[in-house]
C-alpha cells in the first residue's frame, strides 16, 4: 500500500453508500428550498415589475422552474426507492441516485446564474452585469466538470473485511448478492 493518501479506498456497504446518498441529498434539499422561497417571494415584491423589463421577469420564472426541476431531481432517488424495493439497497439504486443528484445541480448552476444577472442588472444599471453570470456558470463548471474525475464506485462486499487489504476490481459495478438474514 502506498504512503499516498489519496490512493487510500475502503469498501462500503450497500446500506452505507445508501445512507451517505441520502444525506448529501438531504444536505441540498434545504439549501435549494430556500432559494426556491426567495425567488416566490420576490415576484410579490412591489417593485419586481418596476426594476425588471417583461423578458427579465419572463427570466426569473425560467430559473423558478429551473430550481424546481433541481429540487425535483434531488427528491427523487428516496420516491424511487420508496417504489421500487422499499426494504432493499441495490447497486441499481446507488447509481440511479447518484445520478439524479449530480443532475440536479446543473438546472440549479443555471438558475443562479440567471438570478445573479438580475440581482447583478438591478444593481449596476449597466452592462457589465452580463458578466456577473458568465463568472458564476465558470465557477460551477469548475466544480462540476473539471474538478478531479471521482474515483469509481467502490464494489460492495456483503461480508466487509477491513482486516484484509483492500483491492480494486476492474470491473466499475459489480453485483453481489447478501447472504440471506440469519445465517
Amino acid at each position: 500500500m502506498t504512503s499516498n493518501s489519496s490512493d487510500e479506498r475502503e469498501e462500503l456497504s450497500l446500506s452505507k453508500a445508501a445512507q451517505y446518498l441520502l444525506e448529501e441529498a438531504r444536505m441540498v434539499l434545504p439549501g435549494i428550498q430556500a432559494l426556491f422561497g426567495f425567488q416566490l417571494i420576490a415576484v410579490f415584491n412591489a417593485s419586481f415589475g418596476e426594476k425588471l423589463a417583461n423578458n427579465e421577469q419572463r427570466m426569473h420564472l425560467l430559473a423558478i422552474a429551473l430550481v424546481m426541476i433541481a429540487i425535483a431531481l434531488v427528491m427523487s432517488p428516496a420516491a424511487y426507492h420508496r417504489q421500487t424495493n422499499p426494504k432493499e439497497i441495490t447497486e441499481a439504486f446507488i447509481r440511479i441516485s447518484t445520478s439524479l443528484l449530480l443532475w440536479s445541480m446543473w438546472p440549479l448552476a443555471v438558475s443562479i446564474c440567471l438570478e445573479v444577472y438580475l440581482v447583478g442588472r438591478i444593481i449596476l444599471h449597466n452592462s457589465v452585469v452580463a458578466v456577473l453570470p458568465a463568472v458564476s456558470f465558470g465557477l460551477f463548471f469548475g466544480t462540476l466538470v473539471c474538478s478531479p474525475a471521482p474515483s469509481p464506485i467502490p464494489t460492495v462486499s456483503p461480508s466487509l473485511n477491513l482486516a484484509r487489504p483492500l483491492t480494486r476490481t476492474p470491473k466499475r459495478y459489480r453485483t453481489v448478492s447478501a447472504p440471506a438474514p440469519g445465517r
